[in-house]
């Protein structure tokens, strides 16, 4: 993975003053050496793991990026576009946290709980992208209701997210670039609802996945007892799904970040150049279906 960021930058970032690579790449290992401690992975599934050691990298980074611009204190009154980045910041935690539940876990076989933290992943990514685009969804989401048991938030169920969200991207279909999207929106809706029903399915248990979900399917093509967990022929597709998910969702909110709200990466200070590279490099492996680029 090092060794391709640092071909990348010399070709795609040459002249790039600002950026300092080898600051960037001592980050990005003592960020691995805190985050991830299970460095065993099959060799089949490496190429994964590392992917996933660099999307939470760069949405560290882009963590870091958001508190040094807005520099939140509960003291302050919000204008709206920090109120909608002081809610940002709490979804990407929370996505941060799965994402390094599901690297370790994975890692170790656990594929039925996997799927059960992905869906929870791809509603809040869909949440994520609901709030930014549409400003009645983001008024909905604070909204307090009174109810027997006192106060509380509205839930956001997945089916009015996506439909908000089939909206917000529409208008972007003509924009500059849709070809280098080329089927990016159209498959979109698609892709989430076929995930999303994918994984209810283990959310909502039946007997049949129960079932399923004490076994690892091995090579052979034999089921074994995974208790303790077991890596199985799944696991690649689970990974497969993850970052599908994450790097799809992840470009449409900056879609959105950049249309809606202006936020280009050139307004979050002294980590710019950190976020740009980082986002362009890991779209590029992304494009590249991971082909042995790691």
């Amino acid at each position: 993975m090092i060794d391709y960021l640092k071909e990348f930058y010399n070709e795609e970032f040459r002249g790039y003053d600002s950026l300092d690579l080898e600051d960037l790449i001592f980050n990005y290992k003592e960020n691995c050496k805190n985050y991830f401690k299970n460095n065993g992975y099959p060799d089949e599934l490496r190429d994964y793991f590392e992917f996933l050691r660099l999307i939470h990298y760069r949405n560290n980074v882009l963590w870091i990026s958001i508190h040094e611009k807005f520099k939140f204190s509960t003291r302050d009154k919000f204008d709206n576009l920090t109120s909608l980045f002081y809610d940002y910041q709490f979804i990407l935690t929370v996505l941060q946290n799965n994402l390094q539940v599901l690297h370790k876990i994975l890692s170790e076989g656990f594929e039925y709980q996997s799927v059960l933290i992905l869906r929870n992943h791809l509603e809040l990514l869909e949440l994520t992208l609901s709030i930014f685009g549409d400003e009645n969804q983001y008024k909905l989401y604070k909204e307090v209701i009174q109810s027997k048991e006192g106060e509380s938030n509205r839930t956001m169920k997945f089916s009015t997210t996506q439909k908000v969200n089939n909206k917000i991207l529409n208008p972007y279909k003509g924009k500059p670039g849709y070809e280098y999207y080329k089927g990016f929106y159209d498959d979109f809706k698609d892709i989430k609802s076929k995930y999303y029903d994918k994984f209810s399915s283990v959310s909502h248990p039946n007997r049949t996945n129960v079932i399923l979900g004490a076994y690892a399917l091995t090579e052979d093509e034999y089921l074994e007892c995974n208790i303790g967990g077991k890596i199985g022929m799944s696991t690649k597709n689970i990974l497969e799904d993850l970052i599908h998910i994450e790097m799809l969702s992840f470009n449409s909110i900056l879609t959105i970040q950049i249309e809606l709200h202006k936020m280009s990466f050139n307004k979050y200070g002294e980590n710019s150049s950190k976020l740009t590279f980082l986002v362009t490099s890991a779209w590029s492996i992304y494009n590249n279906k991971l082909k042995s680029l790691m």
